[in-house]
């Protein structure tokens, strides 16, 4: 199942099948109930995620107030990218929606696989660089109508 779901998430397509059997190797299922926080808004980035069952929603902390969900995540989505990018705290929560199932990544074992490959780095950090853009995006266009509203 880990290989299926690797090959089916977005930031691992491209790679060869001996790169996801690497990635494989380097991940560890965990399960968490509905509601259990899986990693807190400015906690050490420490891992990346994959979804292999349920659903997980990122959301930014207000100051005073609900959370606000930025996306929901289901099997093959990936989160907790800022780990790969030098960044050393995630920038927002990650929260089950429903009982979940994930593969967990160091990020410095995955560090590790891409320093000594740098085919598989170059072509998961370009994943990733289409990911992160693609999701700034979203949120700027629902910033955008948000403002819209409270005019």
């Amino acid at each position: 199942m880990t290989l299926d779901v690797l090959r089916e998430s977005p930031v691992f397509q491209g790679l060869s099948e001996a790169a996801l059997a690497q990635i494989a190797e380097i991940c560890e299922e965990k399960q968490f109930e509905a509601g259990r926080v899986v990693f807190a808004e400015n906690a050490p980035a420490q891992r990346c995620y994959v979804v292999l069952q349920g659903e997980v929603s990122t959301q930014f902390m207000r100051p005073v107030g609900d959370p606000v969900t930025v996306r929901t995540i289901g099997r093959g989505g990936f989160f907790g990218w800022q780990c790969l990018v030098g960044r050393q705290r995630y920038l927002a929560r990650a929260v089950c929606e429903t009982d979940t199932r994930v593969l967990a990544i160091k990020a410095s074992d995955l560090s590790e696989l891409l320093e000594n490959d740098p085919r598989m780095a170059f072509r998961m950090m370009s994943t990733v660089a289409r990911l992160v853009a693609f999701r700034l995006k979203s949120v700027k266009a629902r910033l955008v109508a948000e403002l819209g509203k409270s005019r």
